[in-house]
């Protein structure tokens, strides 16, 4: 999969975006705002409970807030984006030796993880379109189309999403049969196939990274087409 700001309109949306960040930082209050949150996340366990108050909110005029509540909801969908690519690397390697974290609870936690950073890119993009139509009522994305698409593409992954957050834990064969391999092997009893639970174990990662890396590269499909469909709308960003 190519790395996210390879591709030529996410990587201008975001340039564009980090250049009216830039130019409204030029703004008195916004930047006095900033710097007193910052300060107070700073020093907020020094903070008697008198002094406990991040103090005033910054209030934008009604148009800037509109504009900078859509520009929130794309870095959010960026981040959501990585957090599924990122989800690779958790297949990677077992932190918790000699830990009472089992290999497959560690793969299942893993898989399920994956599975609601799915859902979670889906809600963003559903944010994003309310806060786009807010900033351009005559040209907003057909949002429900998009995620009709989403679903469909993503189908199974939010199956088992919804399955393990309204009725059980993520489970399939592959690990069924590799608990089934390790109780064995504690057991001291042949393995059917001569698989030890090690090998077992990474030919299972070694198919979860693979179907990530492939899953990652359709998420990113949408959020190529969102960014360019947001270059075309978003003539704030041109002013």
């Amino acid at each position: 999969m190519a790395k996210l700001f390879d591709e030529p309109a996410i990587a201008l949306f975001w340039d564009k975006m980090m250049r009216w960040t830039i130019a409204l930082q030029q703004d008195p209050a916004w930047k006095k705002f900033n710097k007193e949150k910052m300060i107070y996340t700073l020093a907020y366990d020094a903070l008697s409970p008198a002094e406990d108050d991040e103090g005033d909110v910054f209030q934008f005029d009604e148009k800037t807030a509109k504009e900078h509540a859509l520009l929130m909801c794309y870095s959010e969908l960026i981040a959501g984006m990585n957090a599924i690519t990122q989800c690779e690397y958790y297949f990677r390697r077992f932190p918790f030796k000699d830990l009472p974290v089992s290999h497959q609870d560690y793969l299942t936690r893993n898989c399920e993880v994956f599975f609601n950073k799915i859902y979670e890119l889906r809600e963003r993009i559903k944010n994003l379109g309310a806060a786009l139509k807010e900033v351009s009522p005559g040209k907003f994305m057909d949002t429900g189309k998009l995620i009709k698409q989403y679903d469909k593409r993503f189908k199974n992954e939010l199956k088992e999403r919804n399955l393990l957050n309204h009725h059980t834990r993520f489970n399939d064969i592959e690990l069924n049969r590799f608990n089934l391999v390790t109780t064995m092997e504690e057991a001291q009893l042949p393995l059917p196939f001569g698989d030890s639970s090690n090998a077992e174990y990474r030919r299972i990662c070694r198919g979860w990274i693979k179907t990530v890396r492939s899953r990652s590269a359709v998420a990113q499909l949408f959020l190529v087409k969102i960014s360019e469909f947001l270059l075309e709308t978003c003539d704030f960003l041109d002013t």
